[in-house]
């Protein structure tokens, strides 16, 4: 029972931790090509604004890593992905662990933008250092490669990711 939590727990924070980055204010190595977008092309603005808010997101999951507080999540995270992250720095909070995500690289492809311009799906190859804290003591420390589908929307004012799902490969 006990290696089962431990393997559960770990899954979840090489996940979580694949997501946040050592120093949220470094930058985190965004490229978006979005001329494969399907049905409808997508602007220079728009796709400036998606690596932005996408690039933003990652450095809010950092902070709400770093902080312990999934609250931090609500400025770029709603619905599913809002939850799943949120439950996720919780759990690890609880357990007193830490994950990292360092040196990050992310390969966005745009593959479906919405006719009305209202949903965005993404594809996004993260390349990065991972590492598991238990206290000061570090319990993993590998080089990832993970693959995420990510749909976003607008909000207000930015692009907020609705839903992050973690896939095998593309």
């Amino acid at each position: 029972m006990r290696a089962y939590l431990f393997a559960t727990i770990a899954t979840l924070s090489m996940a979580l931790g694949a997501m946040a980055q050592g120093n949220p204010a470094a930058p985190s190595g965004i490229k978006l090509d979005a001329t494969t977008a399907k049905p409808r092309t997508m602007e220079d603005l728009t796709r400036t604004a998606i690596a932005r808010d996408y690039d933003r997101a990652w450095q809010t999951l950092a902070e709400a890593n770093d902080s312990n507080s999934a609250s931090a999540l609500d400025a770029y995270f709603v619905g599913a992905a809002r939850t799943v992250f949120g439950s996720a720095i919780e759990s690890r909070q609880k357990l007193g662990l830490q994950s990292r995500c360092i040196s990050q690289e992310h390969q966005l492809t745009a593959v479906f933008y919405a006719p009305e311009g209202d949903m965005v799906e993404l594809q996004d190859t993260v390349r990065c250092q991972s590492q598991v804290l238990d206290g000061k003591k570090t319990i993993e420390d590998q080089p990832v490669v993970l693959h995420y589908i990510v749909l976003m929307t607008p909000a207000a004012d930015r692009w907020m990711i609705r839903q992050m799902q973690p896939e095998p490969h593309f």
